[in-house]
């Protein structure tokens, strides 16, 4: 099951739960990067693509203030709610 969802993309369905932590930046936005080798278990599954969210996810995850950063991370929420 994992090599035909994470490697060969081979489903028409697939549902992994994903596991949340405290910061985003190593467990919800892996649900969306792109740029993830094939393979690596419960990362992006549907293949999702988005230079903007990718951006965004970079910046967020290197930004020291908390204020700002829960500021970017509200709006990748936006993002990717109206988006996927």
């Amino acid at each position: 099951h994992i090599k035909a969802v994470y490697t060969d993309h081979a489903f028409d369905l697939a549902v992994g739960p994903p596991v949340f932590r405290g910061d985003p930046a190593i467990s919800t936005t892996i649900l969306v990067q792109s740029g993830i080798p094939d393979g690596v278990p419960f990362s992006n599954q549907g293949g999702y693509k988005n230079d903007e969210l990718d951006a965004l996810i970079a910046k967020a995850s290197e930004t020291l203030d908390p204020a700002a950063r829960t500021e970017l991370y509200k709006e990748f929420q936006k993002k990717v709610a109206a988006d996927v």
